[in-house]
């Protein structure tokens, strides 16, 4: 099992048009770039700890070693190479930066004008993957349309209601949730708000991880986009 993220309450106010260093030149970089592009922050550089790209550009920005962090023109730095986060801490406290005032890990939640926003991508972020959907009310039919957006591809719903089984919602067969153990999807996404703790636990004691293996079908934009953009 993943152990929680440490919760972080930083003691400094981030708005629109701050300047932020991403540490880490990979895909964690690429996604982090894509959140604070769109939390309207002002991405100037990535970091990387190796010599590796250093001297290169990533999505226009220039890729610079751990000298970049001396330059203090920037007000915060997200670290997004979360594998190496031991490493990545030393030069940071070493260029004098604070954790939770100057940088943050992206899979800490954080407090940003006044609202709790977490940076790192769950699988709902990506496009192209085989979803199922857990419910089979009006909340499966809002899903669809993220579906629509995200150019995710439903392969079934599962329901526990008896009934549903058989039926179909939008051309997508509904069926019993015991199709799940047939793994030929890549994420879950539970979309009954009545019935979001009862499935969530169901599907835990699955074996599957919330965030990892599940999701809401709210959680895309109530607990990321939403909060950020507010």
């Amino acid at each position: 099992m993943h152990a929680m993220p440490k919760k972080v309450t930083v003691n400094k106010t981030w708005g629109g048009g701050s300047r932020v260093l991403i540490f880490g030149a990979d895909s964690g970089g690429v996604t982090a770039f894509d959140v604070v592009a769109f939390c309207g922050w002002k991405p100037l550089r990535f970091i990387n700890m190796g010599k590796s790209d250093v001297g290169s550009t990533l999505l226009g920005l220039p890729v610079v070693g751990l000298e970049g962090l001396q330059k203090r023109d920037y007000d915060l730095v997200i670290v997004s190479t979360l594998q190496k986060r031991k490493e990545a801490t030393k030069p940071l406290e070493d260029a004098g930066l604070r954790h939770g005032v100057d940088y943050f890990f992206a899979d800490e939640p954080v407090r940003l004008d006044g609202m709790e926003v977490r940076l790192t991508s769950s699988p709902v972020v990506k496009s192209d993957l085989n979803v199922v959907f857990f419910g089979s009310g009006e909340g499966a039919v809002e899903a669809f349309d993220m579906a629509l957006q995200y150019g995710w591809n439903v392969v079934y719903i599962v329901d526990n209601n008896s009934k549903r089984w058989g039926e179909f919602l939008h051309g997508v067969e509904i069926k019993n949730p015991d199709a799940l153990n047939s793994n030929d999807f890549d994420i879950v996404v539970v979309c009954s708000l009545p019935g979001k703790r009862a499935i969530f636990s169901q599907l835990k004691n699955m074996g599957y991880r919330y965030r990892d293996d599940f999701i809401f079908f709210r959680d895309y934009q109530s607990e990321t986009y939403q909060r950020c953009a507010t």
